[in-house]
């Protein structure tokens, strides 16, 4: 019996999926005798960061980021909660931690000055990750550093005939492209396909749209804690839908998440062992300063 975690996502913001999107580096042009030189432009954009630390006196345990006007405000954040936002970890992929860094939970807010007053709003997935980290670095004293360890993990497998069989996994693949390249599309654009699939993980109910199999296990390695493998072979986009039972005295009926996948998704969890990425706490510091 595999036991999954009753986690749910409310308020839950990966930062680390800021830091995803792919930066596209202009190629040189050479300069010609009636070309005009451009002022040089500074390929890092200068700022700094003013923060603050109080401890939380929130009244829910919900983690919760928000950027307005320069300024970004985090609310109800233990150490460990800005750890696994910002570098996209699970909790088992962090270790190292002293016992405060996971209890107490602190409000912060992070002043950005910059020259341009829309700076937050521009700056590349890279340039957000560096500001988070400077926060953790002089408000927290975080050293960390990357590890490969060998860690027990999940391959998702498929369970006979796979999709047209599983209800709760459906067939969704995005409209051809044009033949002639052009960027109208043949047909109106399904739904889940605006660039990205839709994923919303509530408490013991999972709804997807237009997302791959990869994407399933991501959102199933939240849930479980530990690293999903895609083994189903399967290469098209999906529409899922998942029910499952954590076990407790408020939802007791229904399968557990292992049943589930099988008998709604005809995939299965195998376990097994492999190469995972871990986030090793070198030093870490309460805040000296509550301000």
């Amino acid at each position: 019996m595999i036991r999954s975690l009753n986690q749910s996502f409310m308020g839950y913001i990966v930062l680390a999926a800021w830091t995803a999107a792919a930066q596209d580096v202009p190629r040189a042009v050479p300069a010609t005798p009636s070309a005009t030189t451009a002022p040089p432009v500074s390929a890092v954009p200068q700022y700094d960061v003013v923060s603050t630390v109080r401890p939380s006196r929130a009244a829910d345990t919900h983690l919760r980021i928000r950027m307005d006007s320069g300024t970004i405000f985090i609310t109800d954040a233990s150490l460990k909660d800005l750890l696994k936002n910002v570098y996209g970890m699970r909790d088992s992929q962090i270790v190292g931690l002293p016992k405060w860094a996971e209890s107490e939970h602190f409000d912060i807010q992070a002043k950005v000055l910059a020259d341009d007053p829309e700076f937050l709003k521009h700056m590349t997935g890279k340039l957000r990750r560096e500001v988070f980290e400077r926060v953790l670095r002089e408000r927290f004293g975080a050293e960390t550093h990357m590890e490969t360890r060998v860690m027990a993990m999940y391959e998702l497998q498929r369970v006979g005939g796979g999709p047209g069989v599983a209800p709760g996994l459906v067939e969704n693949p995005p409209p051809p492209r044009p033949a002639d390249g052009s960027a109208a599309t043949p047909e109106p654009i399904k739904p889940g396909h605006n660039g990205r699939g839709n994923t919303s993980v509530m408490g013991t109910h999972l709804d997807a749209t237009g997302i791959r199999i990869s994407d399933l296990c991501g959102s199933l390695g939240r849930i479980l804690d530990r690293s999903v493998v895609d083994k189903t072979g399967l290469a098209s986009f999906y529409d899922v839908t998942l029910n499952w039972s954590d076990g407790s005295s408020e939802n007791s009926d229904g399968p557990s998440l292992e049943a589930a996948l099988q008998e709604q998704l005809g995939l299965k969890l195998v376990g097994t062992k492999g190469p995972v990425e871990v986030l090793v706490v070198d030093r870490a510091e309460k805040p000296k300063e509550l301000d």
